[in-house]
């Protein structure tokens, strides 16, 4: 947690060399720097975001980036390789599992973990895998290696996988998602009955 608030520290000194507003425009414009890229493909949810992608893209070509901004993204980064536990891009090429692990989730909620909080990681992968109808939990595994093979970042998933679920699923989270899953069980098959009749 003192890493994390002296990694916000030293990116907010960063942050102030930059031109970019938020972090999109910042990304947006960190792609247009590059000589290589011709287009740039961002989803976008509404037309305020079209429009400041359009804005963005009106206002970048190669060669905008200061050097202050270089630095900054040089930060971030090195931040991220830092605390990244797992090199999951959560491309998904591992999946489906054979067993029913979600594998790019269990790594996502490990590495959450490590780049914001301990709490934070594990309070929503216990609200978002815990809680679900059929959590796909790393201790699920059946070591068949077949993620293995798919990986296009070798990472060595069976292991990191006992590694994500001791992390996330200490023995008092484990009793307690079972507690909170027991109550929320019926409660769904109090709705669905309901329902019914």
């Amino acid at each position: 947690d003192n890493a994390a608030s002296g990694g916000t520290e030293q990116l907010n000194a960063a942050r102030s060399s930059s031109r970019a507003e938020t972090a999109a425009e910042l990304a947006l414009r960190w792609l247009w720097d590059q000589k290589a890229v011709t287009c740039v493909l961002s989803g976008m949810n509404s037309l305020e975001m079209v429009e400041e992608n359009a804005r963005i893209a009106a206002a970048s070509d190669a060669g905008c980036f200061t050097e202050g901004e270089r630095e900054l993204v040089g930060r971030v980064r090195d931040i991220i390789h830092t605390r990244e536990k797992v090199p999951c891009t959560e491309c998904r090429y591992c999946m489906p599992c054979p067993a029913g692990v979600d594998i790019p989730a269990n790594f996502h909620y490990y590495n959450l973990m490590h780049m914001d909080t301990k709490r934070t990681g594990r309070r929503e992968f216990f609200q978002v895998m815990g809680l679900s109808k059929a959590p796909g939990y790393a201790s699920l595994c059946l070591s068949c290696g077949k993620c293995e093979s798919h990986c296009p970042q070798h990472i060595k998933i069976i292991d990191e996988l006992k590694e994500a679920d001791r992390a996330l699923r200490p023995s008092y989270y484990r009793i307690g998602t079972e507690v909170a899953r027991f109550f929320v069980n019926m409660r769904r098959l109090r709705r669905s009955k309901s329902l019914r009749d």
